[in-house]
């Protein structure tokens, strides 16, 4: 496989928020995927547009773990996400990210 140009990027948390699974953007997410992220695009479409009407199409890719670019830095994030949790005791949390 060749090597990819793609990165995962954080934003800083400058202001020290700490929500965890319960934040909304989470819970807005969980239950409905896919309408949610429909739902959520189409609002921020209709709120930016320049012309109507706003026009979108999804596509669902299906790749197979070993052929993510980016998995191994994925599974980093994920095994921070697991650490935090841990130190914190969070039994909602261990369970998500284990």
């Amino acid at each position: 496989m060749k090597k990819n140009n793609i990165n995962l990027i954080f934003q800083s948390n400058e202001a020290g928020e700490d929500e965890g699974l319960g934040h909304a953007g989470i819970e807005t997410y969980r239950d409905a995927p896919y309408a949610s992220v429909a739902r959520e695009c189409g609002q921020n479409s209709r709120d930016a547009v320049l012309k109507d009407p706003v026009v979108m199409s999804f596509d669902l890719l299906r790749i197979p773990t070993g052929e993510c670019p980016i998995r191994n830095e994925h599974r980093q994030a994920v095994q921070r996400c697991l650490e935090k949790a841990r130190k914190k005791g969070d039994e909602k949390e261990i369970e998500f990210f284990e």
